[in-house]
C-alpha cells in the first residue's frame, strides 16, 4: 500500500522533494542545521510594532503570539520568521531537543501548529497569515506528530522525541476527504479539536480554502510508521497524515515563553 501524492484523486500533483535530493540533501542539511544551533545567548530583538489589539508583536526576527490554547494551557509563543531547513524527522527531532536547551527555535506538534493557527484568526493579524500560508504553498511543512499505524488501534505521538512527548490511542486511517464530522475523532487527536466548524473556519481564514484530511486509507497488516505535517494550495488546504519518516522537509520554528 503506498500513499503517494501523485495518486491522490482529485488533489492535482503537489511539487515535492524527490528522493534523490532528500538523500543528497540530508547529510549536507543535517550539517548545517546543527553548525547553526551552537550554544549561544538569544538576544531579544528589538521591537519595531506592537499592536495590542491583535495580541501579536512583531520584532525583527519572530512574532510574539499571545492567547495560544495548546492542550489545555493558555501561553505565549514566537513563531519564526525563517523556517528550520530541510530534515527528516528524526533528525528534526534531534535539532529540536538540541535548540530547546539553548532558548531556540524549535519544531512543533502538529496540535502546537493548530493552536497557532488558530490564535493568529483570533487576532485577525494577516502579516503572519501570509507568512504561513505562503510557505506552506511553497513547501511541506513538516510537524513532530508521529503516527504508527497500526492493525489494532493507531498511536498517534506528539512532541515525538522530545522531553515532553506524550502518545495519544484511537483511530486515524480513513479516506481521504474535506474534512466532516465523521472525522472529529481523528482530528482531536490530532489537533487537539474535535470542533469541525472551528477548524474549517480557522484554515478558512490561514488559507482561503476548504480544509481536507490525507491519511492513510486502510488497515495494515503490519506496522506503517508516518509523519504529520500540512501543505496547502489555492484549492485546498490539507492535514497531510501519510508522509515518510525517512523524507526531509523544513518546519516552522517555535518558542515558548516561559514566565512571561
Amino acid at each position: 500500500m503506498t500513499n503517494m501524492i501523485g495518486d491522490r484523486g482529485n488533489w492535482n500533483r503537489i511539487p515535492d522533494l524527490s528522493e534523490q535530493m532528500n538523500r543528497e540533501a540530508e547529510k549536507r542539511e543535517r550539517e548545517e542545521v546543527k553548525s547553526g544551533k551552537k550554544k549561544t545567548e538569544i538576544k531579544e530583538p528589538e521591537i519595531k510594532e506592537t499592536n495590542s489589539q491583535s495580541r501579536i508583536i512583531n520584532a525583527d526576527k519572530y512574532w510574539r503570539i499571545e492567547g495560544v490554547n495548546y492542550n489545555g494551557k493558555t501561553g505565549i509563543y514566537e513563531l519564526s520568521k525563517e523556517l528550520i531547513p530541510l530534515a527528516n524527522q528524526d533528525s528534526l527531532a534531534e535539532i529540536s531537543k538540541t535548540s530547546r536547551e539553548n532558548n531556540g527555535f524549535y519544531a512543533g506538534d502538529s496540535r502546537l501548529h493548530y493552536a497557532i493557527f488558530k490564535a493568529v484568526k483570533n487576532a485577525d493579524n494577516r502579516d503572519v497569515r501570509d507568512f504561513l500560508q505562503e510557505n506552506m504553498r511553497a513547501h511541506w511543512i513538516d510537524t513532530l506528530t508521529r503516527i504508527k499505524y497500526k492493525k489494532s488501534n493507531d498511536e498517534i505521538i506528539h512532541n515525538y522525541k522530545q522531553k515532553d512527548e506524550y502518545s495519544l490511542d484511537g483511530r486515524i486511517v480513513g479516506p481521504d476527504r474535506v474534512i466532516e464530522k465523521r472525522d472529529k475523532k481523528a482530528l482531536e487527536i490530532l489537533l487537539g479539536t474535535e470542533n469541525i466548524e472551528e477548524i474549517k473556519d480557522v484554515i478558512q481564514f490561514i488559507n482561503s480554502t476548504p480544509a481536507y484530511i490525507y491519511r492513510v486509507n486502510n488497515i495494515p497488516e503490519n506496522l506503517d510508521e508516518r509523519v504529520v505535517g500540512f501543505y496547502a494550495d489555492s484549492v485546498r488546504f490539507g492535514f497531510v497524515c501519510y508522509r515518510y519518516p525517512s523524507y526531509q522537509y523544513p518546519a516552522f520554528g517555535v518558542r515558548e515563553v516561559l514566565n512571561a
